[in-house]
Formats: C-alpha cells, structure tokens, sequence
C-alpha cells in the first residue's frame, strides 16, 4: 500500500473535490500537496508492518493542529505522506479592517451615470405631460418633476451639495491637522454646501419668494425674487475669497471656474430667464416651453454639482490619500476599524505616492 502511494502522484480531481466540499480557505494547503506529489520523490519503505505505518501516521498527525483542517484535508496528508504547510492563524477580531478601494475617477463617473438617469427620468416625466397628456401617470409624473421640490431630483441635487460638504469638510480637518493656512477658509466652503444641501431639500428659497414679491412689486426678471438675494450672497462669497482663488493651482482654478459656472448659469441665470418668460406669457407653469427651460437649467445645475464632486474628491486625494474611519468598541465588541482609500496610486504617481507615505509616517511617527 506505501508503493502505491509512493507511485501513484495525487490527482487533480482530488483537489477539486475537496476545494468543492470545503471552499477555498485551504487552497493553499492542498496545492502545495498536489504540487508536492507531481513528481514524487521514492522514499525508502520501511517494510515494517501495521505497527511501524500506524506510528508514523500519528506521527504525521501530530504535524498539523487537531481541528486547524477538515478531516479530508488530513486524509490526504496521512494517504499520501506529505506533511501539510502550518494552518493560517486565527484572525484577531480587533484588528479586523474592512479596505474599501477606489479612485475619484470611478467615483465621478458612477455620481454621472446617477445624474444622467434622474435628468433622463426628468425628461420622461416632462414628455409624458406635454406629449401623452398624462399629469400624474400614478405619481410618476410629479415624482421625477425636474422643476418640483420634494421630489428624487430635489434630493439627489441635495445630496450632491451634502456630498461637497462632508468632502470639502475632510479637507478642512485635515488642513487643520498639518498646521496648514487656510482651514477656515475651507471650512467656510463646507458650510455654504452644506447649507445649499438643506436649502435643496426643504425649498427654503421658494418660501421666499411670494413675500418677497409682494413687498418688492416685483416682475419679470425678477418673477422669482429670491434669485435675487442669492445672487448678492454670491457676490459676497466671490469676494470674501478672491485673495484664496490666485494661490490655487492653474488647472485647480480652471476646474472650479467650470463647475461654479455651470451651476450659477443653471441656478440663476436659468430661473431669471424661466421668471421672465412666466411674467411676460400667463403664469402658466405647465407648457413645453417652461418644461423646456426647467429642464435646461435642472441639468445644469446638476452638471456643475457633479462637476464639483470631482474637483472636491481631487482635493481630498491631494490632502489624505487613505481616509481611516474607527468604530471604537464598547466593551461588548471589539473595535473595528474602516479604512478607505480615496486614490489607488498608478504606475505613473507610484513614485510621487511613496515619497508622499514616506513624509506622512516620518510625522505620525514623529508624533
């Protein structure tokens, strides 16, 4: 029987009959097996009866830990003669680490795709009302109104600002953190996002139009007065940071340049031209023209969030390449710790990334 084993190499079907029965967990051990008895060396039999191959497969028993395999993968080694590689050890609970991997570019692309199907939802729901004549078509319609509040464009445009926020307030904290200028400033940003989120969701700016309009006699242009007031709050913020926006970087200036354009044009310069068109023709908010003009400027308004998503998950890569999240234990569980890394260094940065992990342990550890 020991010839027979010495003769005959483990087959393959073997080992994909236990990776079947016990998952992947002991791959390793039972490849190193297999691979151990492709050619198999002739090792001298002893010739010693039961007794001598009884002592020697407890022998080989005692190698691997009762417990640490299945009992075929412990079969197969006293079969076969092999002595099985040391079993992983048992993983610590407290030093578990979920790695989550990404990169700004899937990121902003994934945000896009999400984008261009509410806009799409959007003008199905105005087509629906002005092409079929269906006002509601079970709530649908009213549902994916680009022009309604309330509604999933209304949040999603919401959650975009809220998504600015939390970044640019990650930016902020970290800038903080290094003793790096203008962490207020930034800090400053998150809070206009952030406020811009809860405006987006509850319609504050809508709340101030009527009373507006009536104390103001207002008209044309000036249809929805609250573009109005933001467009000075604007203002204001343009030049509370006009000696920040020179000391960024050319294609950083660029970049927010686009976005903050797009989303103005479409947030007010839009709604001025949609305001004049309600004063001048009657009021009506439900014709294809008016359709036509939420549309253009929901779109856009969205295009420039989006755009601004990118541009705050660039500069977050710059300041905190790996973001780590703990979730302390309370006595009961162990801590777990989330770890997510924002930029997944390329071949070409692989260099620039290392000297960049090289300065940030020389200060944690400094620290």
């Amino acid at each position: 029987m020991a010839r027979r084993a010495e003769r005959d190499p483990l087959p393959r079907r073997v080992l994909n009959d236990a990776l079947e029965a016990h998952g992947e967990r002991h791959r390793d051990a039972l490849t190193a097996l297999v691979d151990r008895h492709a050619s198999p060396a002739r090792a001298p039999s002893s010739g010693r009866g039961p007794a001598t191959n009884a002592s020697a497969r407890a022998s080989r028993a005692t190698e691997w830990p009762p417990g640490a395999a299945p009992p075929v993968v412990t079969d197969l080694s006293h079969r076969y003669g092999a002595r099985m590689p040391d079993p992983v050890p048992p993983r610590d609970a407290s030093t578990e680490t979920l790695r989550l991997r990404t990169s700004p570019r899937r990121l902003v692309r994934a945000v896009a795709w999400a984008a261009a199907c509410v806009v799409g939802a959007g003008i199905a729901s105005e087509l629906t009302r002005h092409v079929l004549d269906r006002g509601r078509l079970m709530g649908l319609v009213p549902l994916f109104d680009l022009d309604g509040e309330g509604n999933v464009p209304a949040f999603f445009s919401a959650l975009l600002l809220l998504t600015v926020a939390v970044l640019l307030a990650l930016v902020a904290c970290e800038r903080g953190r290094r003793g790096l200028p203008h962490a207020r400033a930034v800090w400053g940003l998150a809070a206009i996002a952030g406020f811009l989120a809860v405006d987006e969701a509850a319609g504050i700016h809508e709340l101030l139009t009527a009373p507006l309009r009536a104390g103001l006699h207002a008209g044309g242009p000036a249809h929805f007065t609250w573009v109005a007031g933001y467009a000075v709050a604007a203002a204001v913020v343009a030049l509370a940071y006009a000696r920040l926006i020179p000391r960024l970087g050319r294609d950083l200036r660029r970049a927010l340049a686009v976005a903050i354009a797009v989303y103005l044009v479409g947030a007010l310069g839009m709604e001025v031209v949609a305001g004049a068109y309600l004063d001048s023709y009657d009021g009506s908010t439900r014709n294809a023209v008016y359709g036509l003009m939420t549309t253009v400027e929901e779109a856009l308004e969205i295009g420039g969030l989006v755009l601004l998503v990118g541009l705050a998950l660039r500069v977050l890569r710059d300041h905190a390449p790996r973001i780590s999240l703990g979730l302390d234990g309370d006595g009961t569980t162990a801590p777990v710790t989330v770890a997510t890394a924002t930029a997944a260094p390329g071949p070409r940065h692989h260099s620039r990334y290392a000297a960049f992990r090289a300065r940030h342990v020389a200060r944690r550890t400094a620290q």
